[in-house]
């Protein structure tokens, strides 16, 4: 009975050490599926959906992560507007016209890099795909 509460004293520890993970190692795990930008050649493609599911500032920029609809849709560009303290960004993906592909999420993150942290700083308003978002911090 002892050596019962001892192994599971021991389990918990490791489960509970396990779980909690720093900011860097957070931003790390975040970054691990990033992917570039990658517009279509002159092949037939169809435009894809984007879905983001949070936005972290980094030092480089905004982590932008989400997931793709399918195993074959790419980023396809990547652009902002600011109005006033309102940032949108637009992010837009395709895939090819003529494969079949996966019918499932895949998961990406993306480093948005074209904005100073001075102009992410004095935004209190973000908007991605015309989703509202806060920027965390």
């Amino acid at each position: 009975m002892k050596l019962l509460s001892s192994v599971l004293m021991i389990a918990v520890t490791f489960a509970a050490c396990s779980s909690s993970k720093s900011d860097a190692d957070k931003s790390s795990a975040d970054r691990s599926n990033q992917i570039p930008l990658n517009p279509p050649t002159t092949q037939q493609y169809d435009q894809s959906k984007v879905y983001v599911d949070s936005v972290n500032m980094v030092d480089q920029g905004l982590l932008i992560s989400g997931n793709l609809p399918d195993g074959c849709s790419k980023l396809h560009k990547a652009s902002h507007t600011m109005r006033n303290d309102s940032l949108n960004i637009t992010l837009t993906a395709w895939k090819p016209s003529d494969k079949m592909c996966t019918q499932s999420l895949v998961p990406f993150s993306f480093l948005y890099q074209d904005l100073s942290s001075q102009a992410l700083s004095n935004r209190t308003s973000l908007s991605i795909n015309g989703e509202s978002f806060n920027i965390d911090r």
